[in-house]
């Protein structure tokens, strides 16, 4: 007989600065707002504990040191709580088999004769800079495009850095590996003539849920809100897009890259190059541990 599975995780999601409750909020975190004669948060704990909810993940943001320095690692009152490991730095620097990741991502990319790269970085950036500098330590060519005091979503920020990438240029989601042939990618780009190309993989749920259509050769459909049958491809996390693929959306302005790239099925723009190995990624603990083991592997290094 087997044994129940264990519950899952509850990700909190605490970082606004809670604006309606104002002027309560101005000194103390939602979660610690007085109800009943105690924070907030000590009846939600409770409230979750008996529902055998026993294991929180606090994203905390505004005046979240507060609600650390009250609750800690949550054991006084019988719950683990946990906080995300990107909460004091960016994701690039998440150590993956003792090294920041993207020192391994660097490496891959300079082996593959990627030497120019433009980081849009926005959260903790600075650290990033501070690390990598120029590149020049590492035998490439940094560039940096921040976010404003306005996030500007992937999409916009890929406009804003436009004059610093140029005519046509990679486009890599910062928590992905992916260890493949670029050149190969990039000369289909260029013969197919089109403004963008999307790499895929035939998921089949397998990793994440699939979001594309892709039916010989092309991409017929590309959603990740809305999911059909069809859909057993996944985009894999690497593109190409031509400057003027953006022409049509505003500068300064929120924008998805997946609306972009929308844009470019609707108008039969963006070309389709299904890859055969499966992606690695960190934006997950299970995907850090799969990356983490793979990278040890290579390198010899202890389990």
């Amino acid at each position: 007989m087997s044994s129940p599975p264990a519950p899952l995780p509850v990700a909190l999601l605490a970082g606004g600065m809670a604006t309606r409750l104002r002027p309560i909020t101005e000194k103390i975190p939602k979660l610690l707002v007085e109800v009943a004669g105690e924070p907030f948060f000590s009846h939600q704990l409770r409230l979750l504990k008996a529902a055998g909810l026993t294991h929180l993940v606090l994203c905390v943001g505004y005046l979240g040191e507060h609600i650390v320095d009250l609750y800690g690692d949550g054991s006084r009152f019988g719950v683990k709580i946990d906080r995300p490991i990107t909460e004091k730095i960016p994701k690039l620097l998440v150590e993956v088999a003792g090294e920041p990741f993207f020192s391994h991502q660097l490496r891959l990319l300079k082996s593959a004769g990627l030497t120019h790269l433009v980081l849009c970085v926005g959260y903790l950036g600075e650290q990033i800079v501070d690390l990598y500098g120029d590149g020049s330590r590492f035998g490439v060519k940094i560039d940096y495009c921040f976010d404003g005091p306005t996030l500007l979503g992937t999409g916009g920020a890929l406009i804003q850095a436009l004059p610093q990438l140029g005519e046509a240029f990679y486009v890599l989601y910062g928590d992905s590996y992916l260890p493949i042939d670029y050149q190969a990618v990039a000369d289909h780009f260029l013969r197919s003539g089109r403004q963008g190309l999307m790499t895929v993989y035939e998921n089949h749920g397998r990793y994440d849920t699939s979001n594309v259509e892709f039916t010989h050769g092309e991409i017929v459909r590309y959603d990740k809100k809305v999911r059909t049958p069809a859909m057993h491809h996944i985009d894999y996390g690497l593109g190409l897009f031509r400057a003027s693929a953006f022409s049509t959306f505003p500068r300064d302005a929120v924008v998805d890259l997946a609306a972009v790239q929308m844009d470019l099925v609707a108008r039969h723009q963006l070309s389709g190059y299904e890859i055969a190995q499966r992606f690695y990624e960190i934006g997950s603990h299970e995907g850090l541990n799969e990356l983490d083991a793979l990278l040890r592997s290579r390198q010899g290094a202890p389990q």
